[in-house]
This record gives C-alpha cells, sequence and structure tokens, in this order.
C-alpha cells in the first residue's frame, strides 16, 4: 500500500480551504473579471483572444502533495452559452501539477500569484492508456470530448489514476493551445514515473467575449490502491562477434519498495530460484558458443519485497552470425584552393549505424590501394583514381563502398559579382517601386526592387524567379545582391552546367556571414534554392582543368569538348585542326594553335592510340567561320537536311578518310566532329593537310630532314617516319623534300 498522510475527499468550495479573494487561489488574466456569488464564482472576459483562469488546490502547509494513486476532481459548472471542451483548442479543462518523471518544466512558475503559486509549473493532458489514464465525465458520463450546453449546471469531473504502463502526454504554457514539446504518442518509458503532485484545475474562456461562466462545488477525491510492480523491459545492447549483450531493466513498485528481478535465457519460466538481481539494470551476454544463426529466448520478472509479482517480460534475439555495419556513403562536400589558380574536389564520407547496436565506428580511405588520411571525415583529391573507404567496428562484419574521381583539379570558368550589377539594365517597370526590405544585414533599410518573373536578362545563364534586386538607396545606387521576394519565402536559380562542372553560389547571411553553395552536375539542368535570409552575390562555375582525348590506332581522333580549350598549349606530340574547305571528295585541314570556345569540331593527331589531356580555359575564339567540323552538343539524333550528306571520321582508317553516316538512325555522340556536306559527294572523304593552293610550298633537302620539327604526313594523311623525295604535310605546310 502506498504512504500517503491521507485519503479521501476534500472540499475547496465554497465551504473549503478556497478563499474567493484570495490571489494565491483563483488565477485569472487581467481581462477576466471575477464576481463572487452565493454558492458560486462567475467569470467573464472582456478583450479578444483565449483568456484563462486556476483554481489551485493546495494550501500553505498542507499536505495535499503526497502520492496518490489516483486523483478525481470535480467541480459544478455553468455556461452561458454552448462551449466545448476539444483538448487543446478553445474552451480548454486541464489538471496541472507535478510529475517526478516527466520532462523538466517549460515555466517554473506562472506570471500570476505569490508563495505556493511557485508549484504549478506545467499543464498536463494526459491521454490513453498509459501510466496516468485520463478520463472526463460530465454528470456521471465518460466523454473524450466534453461539451456544455447553456444555461445548465453541470457537474465535471476528471480523473487521474497512477498504472504501470507508459504514459502519453502533452505540455503546454500557461494559457495555450499548442503543444511545446511530447506531444501525442511521446512516451515515458515505464518505471520512471513514480509521482503525480495534483495542484488545480485550469480553464480557458475560449472566443465568447462577455459571455459568463460559474464555477461551484469544488472537490479533491484521492484514492490509494493495492501494490503493483511494473514488468521488466528486456533490450538489446551490443554485439561482440557472434554473441550479443542484452539489458534487462527491473521493474518499479509502486510503492517504492525494494525489487529484485529474475530471469532465464533458454526461454523457461522465471522464478525465484532463477539468476537475479536487485540493481535497477544489469547487461548480460547470450549466444556463448553458437557458430550459426540461432534464437535466444530471455524472460524476466520482478518481485517487491512486499512479495508483489510483477508479469514476465520476454525478448527473442538472434546469435550466432556477425552483424554488418551499414552502408557506408561518399559524396563530393565543396571545393578547396590548390595550387597556382586551380580548385581540388573535397569529398566527405559517413557510415550508418549497424542494425543492431551503436558501435563507435572508424572509417579508413585509400587512393589507389594507398592510405590516405581523413580528417573530419574528408579527403582533397589532388590526384585521380579509385577512392575507397572502409567502416570497422570491433565486433561487426566492416562494410564498404568506393568511387571513381577522374577530375581533381578545376579552373573557375565563370564569375558574376552581382554586387557589381547595374541598376540601369532592371526594367523601367522593376525601377519603378521598391520597399524596405527587412531580412537584411546591420540595421540600415535594405530596398527591394522587384524583378520580372522569371527575370532571364539580369545575369546572363539565369532564370531568377521570386527575387527583388536590393540596394543601399532608394535611387538604386550600391548595390547589395539579389534577394527574395516577400517574408518567408524562397527565390530559385535556374542554370545550365555542362558534364563535370561545379556551380558556387555565395550568399550574404543575416545570422553567419557568407557560405558558400557548391553544387555538381547532374543532368544539364540545375537549381538553387535561397531562403528569405539571404542576399545572393555571387556566382561561379568551376570546370575540369584538364579533358582527356585518346586517339585511335592510326593516331587520329575526332574531339569536341563543353568547355573552351587551350589550342596553344597543348601537349607534345598532340597536333590540333580545323577542316578549312572541301573540294570534291577532298577535305583540307589546317592547324589551330589558339583558343577555342566550347563545343568547337576538331581534329586531333598524336601518336598511334596516345591519351592526352588538354587545358581549359575560361574562354575562347568562335572559328566556326573557317571551320567546316561540327558538333552534335545534345547526343541525339536528328533530321538529315533534304540535299546533305554527313560524314563522320572512320575509324582507324589508313589513309585516314571521313565516311557517310546517317543521323536519324545514328546518335552522334557530342564528344566528336562530323561534316555536313552537299550531296554529290562520293562515299568517302580524303583528308589533305595544308593550304589548298601549293603557294608557298617549303623545299628542304632529304639530307636536312631532321631539321624539321614536326610529324610528316603524305597528301593522303598517312603518317611517313622517314620520308622520301617528293610532297609531304608538315606542322600544317606543304614541304618537297628533295
Amino acid at each position: 500500500m502506498g504512504v500517503n498522510a491521507w485519503a479521501g475527499t476534500k472540499t475547496l468550495y465554497p465551504t473549503g480551504s478556497i478563499d474567493p479573494t484570495s490571489t494565491s487561489a483563483w488565477q485569472y488574466h487581467a481581462n477576466i473579471t471575477a464576481t463572487q456569488n452565493t454558492g458560486y464564482i462567475s467569470f467573464k472576459h472582456n478583450a479578444n483572444g483565449v483568456r484563462c483562469f486556476y483554481v489551485n488546490f493546495y494550501e500553505t502547509g498542507s499536505d495535499f502533495y503526497s502520492t496518490y494513486d489516483t486523483y478525481t476532481v470535480s467541480f459544478d459548472f455553468y455556461t452561458e452559452n454552448d462551449w466545448t471542451n476539444t483538448n487543446g483548442t478553445f474552451g480548454e479543462i486541464v489538471m496541472y501539477g507535478e510529475g517526478a518523471g516527466f520532462p523538466s518544466p517549460l515555466y517554473n512558475t506562472f506570471t500570476a500569484g505569490t508563495g505556493n503559486n511557485t508549484k504549478k509549473n506545467y499543464l498536463l493532458y494526459l491521454r490513453g492508456d498509459g501510466n496516468w489514464v485520463e478520463t472526463f465525465k460530465i454528470n456521471g458520463d465518460e466523454e473524450k470530448t466534453v461539451t456544455f450546453t447553456k444555461q445548465t449546471w453541470q457537474t465535471v469531473s476528471i480523473t487521474v489514476k497512477k498504472s504501470t504502463g507508459n504514459v502519453s502526454y502533452l505540455i503546454t504554457p500557461q494559457g495555450s493551445s499548442t503543444p511545446i514539446t511530447g506531444g501525442s504518442g511521446s512516451y515515458i518509458a515505464d518505471g520512471e514515473q513514480t509521482s503525480f503532485n495534483c495542484q488545480g484545475i485550469f480553464i480557458t474562456l475560449g472566443k465568447y467575449l462577455n459571455k459568463e461562466i460559474r464555477i461551484a462545488n469544488v472537490k479533491v477525491t484521492t484514492e490509494v490502491d493495492e501494490e503493483m510492480v511494473s514488468e521488466p523491459t528486456i533490450t538489446f545492447k551490443s554485439v561482440n562477434d557472434k554473441k550479443r549483450v542484452v539489458t534487462i531493466t527491473g521493474g518499479v513498485s509502486t510503492d517504492s519498495n525494494p525489487v529484485t528481478t529474475y530471469y532465464t535465457t533458454d526461454g523457461s519460466e522465471p522464478s525465484l530460484s532463477s539468476s537475479s538481481f536487485t540493481t535497477a539494470t544489469k547487461d548480460i551476454e547470450i549466444g556463448e558458443g553458437a557458430e550459426s544463426e540461432t534464437t535466444v529466448t530471455v524472460k524476466a520478472m520482478s518481485v517487491s519485497s512486499e512479495s508483489t509479482e510483477s508479469s514476465v517480460a520476454s525478448s527473442d534475439f538472434t546469435v550466432g552470425t556477425m552483424v554488418p555495419l551499414g552502408s557506408v556513403y561518399i559524396w563530393f562536400d565543396k571545393l578547396a584552393e590548390g595550387a597556382g589558380s586551380t580548385y581540388n574536389p573535397v569529398y566527405k564520407t559517413s557510415a550508418d549505424a549497424p542494425a543492431l547496436g551503436n558501435p563507435e565506428i572508424t572509417l579508413t580511405a585509400t587512393l589507389n590501394g594507398s592510405p590516405v588520411d581523413l580528417t573530419d571525415g574528408a579527403y582533397t583529391f589532388t590526384s585521380s583514381g579509385t577512392f575507397r573507404v572502409v567502416a570497422s567496428a570491433a565486433g561487426y562484419e566492416s562494410t564498404e563502398n568506393q568511387i571513381e574521381v577522374s577530375n581533381y583539379s578545376y579552373i573557375r570558368t565563370k564569375t558574376v559579382n552581382f554586387k557589381s550589377l547595374a541598376f540601369s539594365s532592371l526594367s523601367a517597370t522593376e525601377q519603378s517601386t521598391y520597399s524596405t526590405w527587412n531580412k537584411a544585414l546591420g540595421s540600415n533599410a535594405v530596398y527591394a526592387f522587384d524583378l520580372d518573373d522569371p527575370n532571364t536578362s539580369l545575369v546572363d545563364g539565369l532564370s531568377i524567379t521570386n527575387a527583388v534586386f536590393c540596394t543601399d538607396n532608394s535611387d538604386g545606387s550600391s548595390v547589395r545582391g539579389i534577394g527574395c521576394k516577400g517574408s518567408n519565402t524562397t527565390t530559385t536559380f535556374e542554370y545550365l552546367l555542362a558534364e563535370g562542372q561545379i556551380s558556387e553560389f555565395t550568399t550574404e547571411k543575416k545570422s553567419d556571414g557568407y557560405a558558400d553553395k557548391y553544387k555538381p552536375y547532374t543532368d544539364g539542368t540545375e537549381s538553387y534554392t535561397m531562403s528569405h535570409w539571404d542576399i545572393l552575390n555571387g556566382w561561379n562555375v568551376y570546370s575540369p582543368a584538364t579533358v582527356t582525348a585518346t586517339l585511335g590506332a592510326n593516331g587520329y581522333a575526332t574531339f569536341a569538348a563543353p568547355y573552351a580549350l587551350n589550342l596553344a598549349s597543348l601537349p607534345d606530340g598532340l597536333t590540333a585542326y580545323k577542316a578549312e574547305t572541301i573540294n570534291g571528295t577532298n577535305v583540307h585541314f589546317t592547324e589551330v594553335t589558339e583558343a577555342v570556345k566550347a563545343n568547337t569540331g576538331l581534329l586531333l593527331a598524336g601518336a598511334e592510340s596516345g591519351t592526352y589531356s588538354i587545358p581549359v580555359v575560361a574562354s575562347g575564339a568562335d572559328i566556326s567561320g573557317t571551320n567546316l567540323l561540327l558538333v552534335n552538343e545534345t547526343g541525339a539524333i536528328f533530321d538529315e537536311v533534304s540535299g546533305h550528306k554527313y560524314y563522320a571520321m572512320v575509324k582507324d582508317s589508313d589513309p585516314l578518310k571521313f565516311g557517310w553516316f546517317d543521323p536519324a538512325t545514328l546518335a552522334f555522340p557530342s564528344t566528336k566532329a562530323y561534316l555536313d556536306v552537299v550531296s554529290g559527294s562520293g562515299a568517302h572523304l580524303n583528308v589533305i593537310f595544308g593550304e589548298e593552293e601549293t603557294t608557298g610550298i617549303e623545299t628542304v633537302n632529304n639530307g636536312q630532314w631532321s631539321m624539321v620539327n614536326g610529324q610528316c604526313f603524305d597528301l593522303q594523311g598517312r603518317r611517313v617516319a622517314q620520308p622520301q623525295k617528293g610532297l609531304y604535310i608538315v606542322n600544317g605546310k606543304k614541304v618537297v623534300i628533295k
């Protein structure tokens, strides 16, 4: 039996301990008027909003706070209008108090009252079949939603009963209808709740302005039940190779008597002769000697010093198998400044917790088989290769993941400074109206000029939606950047990236300075979303510092890249050509030695089956006016134009030739180049290196050949290692060797 100072019923009003004139007994909002009448108190509120009052059950020096098993609060209630308790909205009735095992109170005191009023520290909505069972009754009939009929006295009772299950709770601050923490469906573990001290009832008048509510005949009844012992819990704790460690938590006596917990690991029912412990918890290891998958059943019961027994808890555990760790993740995080004007990618790593337990996981990494240092789970690439990450933990089966990283050096190929944008670039409509923008840094006002939606002309390559142009002055001077249109909204930027590129957005934030936002290419059309607290002030695009070209077995390949290429700094042994003219079945190619823009078609010549790294630059020349090589940038099939034929280089041909293909059936790749020729040409086109005319032909004696710096080709495009007398192409020029 619980030990309590008293049990029974106390009448608190009108003949009991509640003094209707005492501010420590009745508390109510300043906009509520309370009037003492014969046998009851009436309440009205005279302002909009939720207005509340509450009655305290305690009194100074009282022993009312002793622990009881059941509290029932009852009172007579009269309302001037129809009024419904909906558990957390207008018109709520709640019992409040203190309870051991509940979360720390949100409010140590309410704003009104003094003295013992500080004991009312949170409100509890106690729901369901848990540790405390809530029952609302009107005139003796139980209801979950309490409805009061106007101009009728009704008796309301609220019962809160202690049990040994779990408790579901809601917590609200004074006068609020919104739960702050806990929430419906949040539970306190069995055994943690040891007491509840009822302190009073709390009532909100809701939205009914100047309507009267009457309270009378307030009583509290307490009861003491027989001792109960809660059921123990059996939970998995950790893995030890093929064995398992489980934790048994003993039950708790409602009378706080000492408890002994008895358990078995062979599936049998526990008894007073079984293994036991008297501490709150005990860890046991199961599965010793199991070499294949086996199920072990653990059972436990708790018995108090008064011989009260709990029900038996039972849990099954699988032993005899290794438990793998969770998945290993590797993802691009950002770019870090490297040597010169290059940038290196930083990849981060992590591992999921395993299906059982939460061990300390160690991540190790290798690049091409050699160990690398994972600082804070991240690695900065300065070379390409296979990046492998392994997750391991004592007693668990390790897991791993790996990726191939080819681009390890980037250059910045696009830079936009939003602070340097011209206000004059806005349309007249956009410039005509502005508003102050309160989401900016510092105390100065920011002026926001609405942009057309979407705006596709302010910044080349960006489609901007739901945005404003931010300045420090109403005349548009001192540009700040791009912000969001309206409060609690977002601005979206859409743009295109080439495969392998990375974008970076820099934002000026109200709270934490600058934040870089990196996003790698995924499908060409990318988007970045900025929150309403930010001002966008920069956009950068990074491209791989080099692209790789692999030649065929004949030493040739057509080539195109989605980046501008620096052909003035090609690696030794590699030459780039453009197709300058076509005469009949002959295509004349000349050397290109300057930077060219992205998606320029080229013919490359070098070592047989050679692989070369071609440097990327931010921009290059448009040579399309003198270059007949075309690029299919989408890589998709396309319709043939009437009267035209399309030619691609014949792989490994010797002599080098271009052959006809059908673009409607062959999806010509975007990384190669082709020719579009008016019909009348044959099935093949011959490759001629050098000028179409014979003017400017140089003469070299055969004995002086070694002085010629470059590779030698005959007029059919075949490489000649040891030329004899005749006409050849050297470095794109015709040379006669005597």
